[in-house]
């Protein structure tokens, strides 16, 4: 009886992580954000200082759904309508979104950092 409560409960927690990690859930949807006709991803956050702001390239013009890839310059699919884009001085390929005052969103041509 033991063995057969230990495999039911093993196939169930197979199926809920199977769940999860679905293509439409939450938990899978990439940011991204065109900028110069190129979509650039999410990468993670970075504080104040560790990168030189070159200057402020542009804000976000548009929104799409999050489960849609956005095409136009400065849309994305996470991102809100206004929220600021920088260029850095360290790499012409990346780009921060602030976050806040004291963080910044990363963001670089997918796999690159």
């Amino acid at each position: 009886m033991s063995t057969m409560r230990s495999l039911l409960m093993g196939f169930t927690l197979l199926i809920a992580f199977m769940m999860g990690c679905q293509p439409g859930s939450e938990a899978s949807t990439a940011s991204v954000v065109v900028i110069n006709g190129n979509p650039y991803y999410g990468q993670g956050t970075v504080r104040t200082g560790e990168y030189t702001l070159k200057e402020k390239i542009g804000t976000v013009q548009s929104k799409v759904d999050s489960d849609v890839m956005p095409v136009e310059d400065y849309s994305s699919n996470t991102l809100k309508v206004g929220t600021a884009v920088f260029s850095i001085e360290e790499d012409h390929e990346i780009f921060l979104i602030e976050r806040s005052s004291h963080e910044f969103q990363v963001f670089s041509i997918e796999g690159q950092r």
